[in-house]
């Protein structure tokens, strides 16, 4: 999966690393902008077995309950999947509270539900009532609650950067006392005090006109020249935050000179790269024009693009390069087998570092909505 965030994302930025604890019980509690990419973002950077709490409704079939669970993806239901399903909540809770005894890590979507926009929305009850139940029934385990930010620079666009934005944990000795005392009340402190700090650690537009007007004007001047996928500890999240927040107040923002990177193109060498580039391209052909065929013409629901277009970009590529492999030995016996391996690990390590590169000196045309890579 690590690979594959490399060929679809030009950055992933992970902020806040050092607040996330390995030996203690741990809630993320997230926004949602992203599907079910959101989650897995988390499993590839962070150092244990996390498991996810997604959407009932995806999970509609013994098939899809079979691969969602060795996925470690945990149901929970919503009233707009009907009264009936509430009821099955009750195992997604004691499956929690089971992973939390175990010291595991919980990632939980407190919005509630998944839209792709640049803004905080009402947290639902679930996280509450999960993190609250568990701290009453087990006080000793010290549980961490950590409000975690979403970052996406552009949806449904290839290369775009994603920041995942890690917060510290809260204090809930006031809240879980109000809660054993009055459990309604004490889920309404949870959420008044978990939502200003997720809203903390994301880009929070209060309009659209504020979002466009970011989007257009203020992200791409956001410019850095870093080579590698995943970068860690930067300031550069916190500062997108500080546009957003001073469009909010009315003011006209100015970005920090530091990002206004003026590259400087050796064109023996950037076209040296743009021909290699063409030359992997034969290579995954097939793979990545039946993913954009799919993602571009079968999924009707852009919410779920971004995550389709990942998990085929997965399977496709690796059974591209199996087949490859098998061809290489069969025609030209092990030799050759080994050697297509070694061209292919090359290929797959040194393509986004060259993507990269060449994306710096240009940017995505607006309102492209079709994927290619």
């Amino acid at each position: 999966m690590t690979i594959t965030l490399k060929h679809v994302f030009k950055h992933v930025f992970v902020d806040g690393l050092e607040n996330y604890r390995n030996d203690k019980p741990v809630v993320l509690a997230c926004n949602h902008p992203n599907s079910f990419l959101d989650g897995i973002m988390f499993d590839v950077v962070l150092p244990k077995p996390l498991y996810i709490l997604t959407r009932g409704d995806s999970m509609n079939s013994k098939f899809k309950r079979s691969i969602f669970s060795k996925l470690n993806i945990v149901p929970i239901h919503r009233l707009s999947e009907g009264k009936e399903n509430l009821i099955k909540n009750d195992e997604t809770f004691i499956k929690c509270r089971e992973i939390l005894k175990d010291k595991g890590t919980v990632i939980i979507f407190s919005e509630g539900l998944c839209v792709q926009e640049k803004r905080m929305r009402p947290l639902k009850k679930g996280t509450a009532r999960i993190c609250l139940e568990f701290i009453k029934n087990y006080p000793e385990m010290d549980l961490h609650v950590i409000p975690t930010g979403i970052n996406v620079d552009e949806f449904n666009t290839p290369k775009s950067n994603i920041n995942l934005n890690i917060g510290k944990s809260l204090d809930l000795t006031s809240v879980s006392k109000t809660y054993i005392e009055n459990p309604a009340k004490g889920i309404l402190e949870f959420n008044a005090l978990l939502a200003p700090k997720i809203k903390e650690r994301i880009i929070h537009l209060d309009t659209v006109e504020n979002e466009m007007l970011f989007n257009q004007t203020y992200l791409p001047q956001f410019r850095t020249n870093f080579l590698n996928t995943f970068i860690f500890n930067t300031s550069l999240i916190n500062d997108k935050i500080e546009v957003a927040n001073q469009l909010n107040q009315g003011i006209s923002p100015v970005v920090n000179s530091q990002y206004q990177v003026d590259f400087r193109k050796h064109y023996l060498f950037f076209g040296l790269v743009k021909s290699l580039l063409f030359v992997f391209k034969i290579f995954f052909f097939l793979p990545n024009s039946l993913t954009n065929y799919i993602v571009n013409n079968k999924v009707s629901n852009p919410v779920f693009k971004h995550s389709v277009f990942v998990g085929l970009k997965m399977i496709l590529g690796t059974l591209n390069c199996l087949i490859l492999i098998i061809i290489a030995l069969l025609a030209f016996g092990w030799e050759w087998a080994i050697l297509s391996i070694l061209v292919i690990y090359i290929m797959l390590q040194i393509t986004p570092y060259m993507h990269n590169y060449l994306l710096n000196y240009s940017t995505f045309k607006k309102g492209k909505n079709k994927y290619s890579i």
